[in-house]
């Protein structure tokens, strides 16, 4: 017989219980805290490592894929094709023909792993069909990095910290410094210190491609007030990334259903990278554990 009496809903559940206090004389050990780490060489000590531990002939560079082609039936390879630069891409002597720019390859594979920023994917090609054509519109500003080595005694502020950004309302043209001789030895000679200036970005985009000596005009003018740096560095080294960081605008969720959608249509194929899971290293780091993941469960 059907029970159709109301019922009372279940008691909650009990509390969390709290941790035993510690033995007397004890403390809780403490939790550990996130902190800022590099190498004497930089970061690029990481990806050179990485490149040691593989065999010879493992990675292929600066190549560019120009289609995929998924399998044919399950359980069938993708197959990847790709260019290389040949450097033969110029006219013979009279008479001849021109040889080609491009050398072409081609290899088989279980799985597709793409960590591509949008625009790559935008003109990727799978099969005939452009899947990631809709993430072409994903804004990606330019950023511009100012390296500065000055002597200590042209700085007055103490430089006692990780650096500092630069609240938009302040209408600045630097977005932010880092005090990279305070956060890591080794990165400055005695005596002097090293400073990272960043500058374009959403706020200026136009700042970023500027030539190197007008950005140091308006960027050193400020360090000056914000600093009290004065003088001539002692060293230089100005870099221009033109497309910098993905911006998650409003209404990026369409571009995630877009890579959700293409990896649902085309199994084997992962989507990782900034364009989806975020742009902090330690996200960049997790994206690819977990590309790693879902190619080594097929």
């Amino acid at each position: 017989m059907l029970d159709v009496r109301a019922k009372r809903a279940p008691p909650p559940p009990p509390p969390p219980l709290r941790p035993p206090p510690p033995p007397p004389g004890q403390s809780r050990p403490r939790r550990q805290r996130a902190r800022i780490y590099s190498f004497p060489e930089g970061l690029e000590t990481i990806p050179r490592a990485l490149a040691a531990a593989l065999s010879p002939g493992a990675v292929q560079l600066n190549a560019r894929v120009t289609r995929l082609t998924p399998p044919a039936a399950p359980g069938e390879p993708w197959q990847v094709t790709w260019q290389t630069p040949s450097g033969t891409g110029v006219p013979p002597a009279e008479g001849g023909q021109k040889s080609a720019p491009f050398t072409q390859g081609n290899a088989s594979a279980s799985a597709v792993l793409l960590a591509l920023p949008a625009a790559a994917l935008a003109t990727l090609r799978i099969g005939d069909a452009h899947p990631f054509a809709a993430l072409a519109a994903v804004e990606y500003p330019p950023v511009a990095s100012l390296f500065f080595g000055y002597k200590r005694e042209q700085v007055r502020h103490p430089l006692d910290g990780f650096g500092m950004l630069a609240p938009s309302g302040e209408h600045r043209n630097l977005l932010g410094v880092l005090f990279n001789s305070t956060l890591f030895p080794g990165r400055a000679p005695g005596g002097h210190v090293a400073l990272t200036v960043l500058a374009g970005g959403v706020r200026h985009p136009e700042l970023a491609l500027l030539p190197r000596e007008s950005l140091m005009g308006l960027i050193r003018a400020e360090l000056l007030e914000l600093l009290g740096i004065s003088g001539d560095p002692v060293y230089v080294r100005h870099h221009v990334n033109p497309a910098a960081i993905p911006q998650y605008n409003l209404g990026y969720d369409t571009h995630l259903a877009t890579l959700a959608a293409a990896e649902t249509r085309y199994p084997g194929l992962h989507v990782g990278g900034p364009v989806r899971d975020g742009i902090a290293v330690a996200a960049c780091i997790a994206s690819g554990e977990k590309l790693a993941r879902g190619a080594t469960t097929i």
